[in-house]
């Protein structure tokens, strides 16, 4: 079986001249204990090298470099294969276990896989799963190796995925499909993409999502069917591709972005692709600076965004200072070389604020009240409207307090992490918090604790069509009080609540919200002299929860 599945990786290798081969008979599955190479220093990363998939596995540890000196690391082989891996740092997903599991690594800081060739390979067989996922993991090297899915039928797993990694960087791979996507990176900070191939894959090269310092440098980016984007950026920052081939390539978009900005695509060449569009973006213009288009099929450089409700020239494509190009400025523009991007990104201006006599940061605008976001600290909106949409990071920027997270119609602000943080309005009927994405909750918290919000309305701004996002979201929060607040549709609930406890809803008002007032999953709250009328659902839906309002106990 072993030779089976290597010689069909090596049929689908030909482009890469990458071939896995059988291990030799003293490197056999079974020995799953690394031997580790020449003593390093004992502050440095240790060096381990591995001929096997289960010394791979059994490597895979802070602070060491993995030397893959095998052929063939097919990983459905691995004897633990979808069981407990009995390690802190990986485990197998199995969210279509008919289908098979995927590797998961976790929690690693400082763990390099390289190998000395192309001609290595970590492949694996189901179709569901990504090749190789790291999870909250920080300086990750992935050097010299391919990977891809053992040539099959069609893939809904991608091939490297990245969530919640800094400082990553994957150096001189060949990553191809079966895969729906070369790299998939979200909530990622400084990602570094360079001398790799990415091809044959069945949906885009790239999905970078909430994201920031992204680059693909002198990559080889061919064969892929871009049925979404050959790169897809949402919700990110300083997203650079430089200096790369891109060739040979079709669908229906080219550079697909929405609300990120500094996106830049520099000293490229791309030639014999064929898109439906070449740019769409939103909010944000994406740069293009010193690319050669040549010989491609195109049906329209920029895409018609009217359906989605946008128009304008921050949907198309500028020059570094932010001219729009016309169509034949592109078809005419030359390649330059060696293009370097410093960026510019949606970063809001520097705001100094400071706590007034009364021990509160008194706030105007929607940027001083996302800049005022902090632990211990009490936010006090003056009267107007906050309507989220005017923020100058709309959908881009992100801090440690807080990011957006893109839906269907545009970013929902989430606020993480947050403990004591206190946002207080001039009253009701003087503040309005407003959401514009119909999709989007209006305000959304997670892991949060000492909550407090009080004296202001909340809602989706007036337009027209239904709501599928809510007012309040909270999720594993604990310690949360509303008080005093107003709370409206369009929007489909004015309080959700998923693990959460300590819930307090004092005198406010929910009402005109489509599915009802209050949704409660695994979470306790109280409830006093609340006004909540005019709705579509009911009052309250419990799911493993207990309430009790104006004393009287529902659980359900």
């Amino acid at each position: 079986m072993r030779k089976l599945l290597c010689f069909m990786l090596a049929l689908i290798m030909l482009t890469a001249l990458a071939a896995c081969g059988e291990a030799s008979p003293d490197t056999a599955a079974g020995n799953t204990e690394p031997q580790a190479s020449a003593a390093v220093p004992a502050d440095g990363p240790r060096t381990v090298e591995a001929a096997t998939v289960d010394e791979l596995l059994a490597a895979i540890a802070p602070d060491t470099v993995i030397e893959l000196t095998g052929a063939c690391y097919t990983l459905t082989e691995a004897s633990n294969y979808g069981m407990d891996s009995g390690s802190d740092y990986y485990y197998w997903d199995g969210c279509d276990p008919s289908d098979g599991f995927g590797l998961v690594i976790r929690d690693v800081d400082g763990l390099t896989i390289r190998a000395a060739s192309l001609d290595t390979g970590i492949v694996t067989e189901p179709r569901w799963v990504n090749v190789l996922s790291f999870v909250d993991c920080d300086d990750i090297r992935l050097e010299g190796f391919t990977a891809g899915h053992i040539d099959g039928a069609h893939c809904s797993g991608g091939v490297v995925s990245l969530e919640n990694v800094n400082n990553a960087v994957i150096d001189g791979c060949s990553l191809y499909g079966c895969g729906t996507e070369g790299v998939t990176a979200f909530k990622c900070d400084t990602l570094s993409v360079a001398g790799t191939e990415i091809w044959n894959c069945s949906l885009g090269a790239a999905s970078v999502n909430g994201s920031k310092n992204v680059s693909f440098d002198n990559c080889d980016i061919h064969g892929i069917n871009a049925e979404w984007g050959l790169f897809k950026i949402s919700g990110s920052e300083k997203i650079a591709v430089l200096n790369s081939s891109i060739y040979d390539n079709d669908g229906d978009l080219f550079v697909n972005s929405s609300y990120s900005g500094g996106v830049y695509l520099g000293g490229c060449e791309i030639n014999n692709n064929k898109f439906r569009d070449v740019f769409a973006s939103t909010v944000y213009p994406v740069t293009v600076e010193g690319c050669a288009f040549t010989d491609n099929d195109i049906i329209r450089w920029y895409a018609d965004m009217s359906s989605f409700g946008y128009n304008g020239e921050n949907m198309k494509a500028a020059d570094p200072d932010g001219k729009v190009y016309s169509y034949s400025e592109l078809w005419n523009m030359e390649k330059t070389e060696k293009a370097v991007w410093n960026g510019m990104d949606s970063k809001p201006a520097e705001r100094e604020l400071t706590e007034a006599d009364d021990g509160k940061v008194h706030v105007s605008t929607v940027d001083e009240l996302l800049a005022a976001i902090a632990p211990d600290v009490t936010v006090y909106l003056e009267p107007g409207i906050y309507d989220l949409s005017t923020a100058a990071g709309y959908g881009s920027y992100s801090t440690d307090s807080y990011y957006w997270e893109e839906r269907y119609d545009g970013p929902s602000l989430t606020i993480t992490g947050v403990s004591g943080l206190t946002i207080e309005g001039a009253g009701a009927d003087e503040v309005t918090i407003a959401a514009a994405p119909r999709y989007a909750d209006v305000l959304a918290f997670e892991k949060c604790e000492g909550l407090t919000l009080r004296g202001f309305t909340a809602g989706h701004t007036e337009e027209p069509g239904s709501c599928t996002g809510g007012v309040l979201d909270f999720e594993l929060c604990e310690g949360v009080s509303i008080e005093d607040c107003s709370l409206f549709g369009c929007g489909i609930m004015g309080i959700t609540a998923r693990d959460c406890s300590e819930l307090i809803v004092r005198a406010t008002e929910i009402y005109d919200c489509e599915y009802g007032g209050l949704t409660f999953f695994n979470s306790s709250a109280e409830l006093e002299n609340c006004n909540i009328h005019d709705n579509g659902g009911p009052d309250y839906q419990l799911y493993e929860s207990t309430i009790t309002v104006d004393g009287e106990k529902h659980s359900s």
